[in-house]
């Protein structure tokens, strides 16, 4: 007798196998609902998105440019001359609805994080450290851009990014700017030939995109409520005669 795994199973392996890879990064996205594309940003070379997770009616995709672009900005002062790092990113994004269905959210979710440390020397005043980041996303509906935006200034410890609407009702292709940037300044402090480094530290991270969808009822589908509830209400008025 010849063994072997039945059909059935099979299928089911090739299936958990193929949902079990890591999503692929791409600069073009294309789903049932619309196909999301880079358009504009520097390094061409260096744009991607990645498609995280799906389900009907909801996409969330993370927007990995930006958040390798604004992944740390660091000052550490190691020797009183003082350190300044900062990062920069902008994106634009264009959302090609497909006929059958309407955008109902465009919404980001994501992370601030700040570090800030004071050098510190007896006696002597300590030292500085700032620090600062932002993130807006802007989408261009039909009556005009509308922009969402987070800003944080001499922050610590981790701050939520979350912005955009639930409630649209988009039947038309859109496009979707992101930005951000991050500073971070130290300086240390000298006192009586004693020495005490400042650092600070920005990021942003884990930024997400979500685009939830809803499907365009189809003429005839109007067409059949429109009998349906003209039948009720013939109904309706048949029993009150």
């Amino acid at each position: 007798m010849q063994s072997g795994i039945p059909a059935a199973l099979a299928l089911g392996i090739v299936l958990c196998s193929a949902a079990m890879r890591p999503a692929a990064a791409e600069t073009s996205i294309d789903t049932a609902a619309f196909t999301l594309s880079y358009t504009d940003g520097p390094n061409p070379e260096d744009w991607s998105i990645t498609l995280v997770d799906q389900d009907p009616g909801h996409y969330s995709f993370s927007l990995d440019t930006l958040n390798r672009d604004l992944a740390l900005a660091e000052a550490r002062d190691l020797t009183g001359a003082g350190s300044f790092d900062s990062k920069y990113h902008y994106s634009t994004l264009f959302l090609d609805l497909k006929p059958a269905y309407r955008v109902t959210g465009i919404t980001v979710t994501g992370t601030a994080f700040g570090e800030l440390g004071l050098g510190y020397v007896p006696d002597f005043p300590p030292g500085q450290a700032h620090n600062g980041a932002t993130f807006y996303m802007t989408v261009w509906k039909p009556t005009g851009p509308v922009g969402y935006g987070h800003m944080f200034d001499d922050f610590q410890a981790e701050q939520s990014l979350a912005g955009g609407e639930t409630d649209l009702d988009l039947v038309t292709d859109t496009i979707l700017g992101f930005s951000g940037s991050l500073f971070a300044q130290a300086w240390g402090v000298n006192g009586d030939g004693a020495f005490a480094e400042s650092m600070a530290r920005a990021s942003v991270r884990d930024v997400t995109l979500h685009v939830t969808v809803a499907a365009i009822p189809e003429p005839g589908t109007w067409l059949m409520l429109a009998a349906g509830l003209g039948a009720l209400g013939l109904y309706a008025r048949r029993r009150e005669s």
